[in-house]
């Protein structure tokens, strides 16, 4: 329907660099966590630190289906509830491990995760303001746990693929259980587009009281 128009239409220009960088910071987050509590636990416990070197979510947008909206008009708050399907197109995300088996030296691994499936109902709140960009704020949210699963392997290091199994289910349990309880009802997630607008302005004119440019046509008697 008209949203995955919209959605096509906005995907490459704006919403999936977005969404990539977005993405990339809070795994990045999630991981550093993990290796602070979980050192010494199943399978990160070869792992010293883990870094994300890069995230594109690809070159097609999610599919939407059965869209509807409820507005609040004392809120300015407009509400889109949909399924949501994404089977990746051009995924790609790269995760440098630096790991340690026995009595081996440290090692960085490179692991790339290319395919990327999440499916489920999703709840997409719209903070409508008169002030650009018209759009205060959007929280997002499934209204139960959606379906997951990326596919990944490592690159390099062909002898070792008989231990990297174990990493890579746990990244996978890890991804499945943040999504969980992060995502799902009633928890919420929030972005600040307002800000995001205001800040991408700033940068684009030079400072948060914008640029004057007076232009001379003419002059007389400037030399009394």
């Amino acid at each position: 329907g008209w949203f995955n128009v919209l959605a096509q239409h906005l995907w490459l220009p704006v919403v999936e660099k977005l969404v990539s960088t977005i993405a990339a910071e809070r795994l990045q987050i999630v991981l550093n966590e993990l290796l602070r509590k979980s050192s010494g636990k199943g399978a990160w416990k070869y792992v010293q630190s883990i870094a994300v070197e890069e995230m594109t979510f690809g070159l097609a947008p999610p599919q939407f289906q059965y869209c509807t909206a409820k507005y609040d008009p004392s809120r300015s708050y407009l509400l889109l509830t949909m399924n949501l399907r994404f089977h990746s197109s051009g995924f790609q995300a790269v995760l440098t491990p630096r790991v340690q088996l026995g009595s081996m030296r440290p090692f960085n691994l490179r692991l790339e995760i290319m395919q990327l499936h999440l499916s489920g109902k999703l709840h997409l709140g719209l903070h409508l303001t008169k002030e650009p960009p018209g759009i205060r704020g959007v929280d997002y949210s499934f209204a139960a746990p959606p379906e997951f699963d990326i596919q990944a392997s490592p690159v390099g290091y062909l002898n070792l693929r008989g231990e990297l199994p174990g990493l890579i289910h746990s990244l996978r349990s890890l991804l499945q259980r943040v999504i969980n309880r992060r995502l799902v009802e009633p928890e919420r997630r929030y972005l600040d587009l307002q800000r995001i607008y205001k800040n991408k302005h700033v940068q684009r004119v030079g400072g948060p009281g914008g640029c004057l440019r007076v232009c001379v046509i003419g002059g007389r008697n400037l030399m009394r």
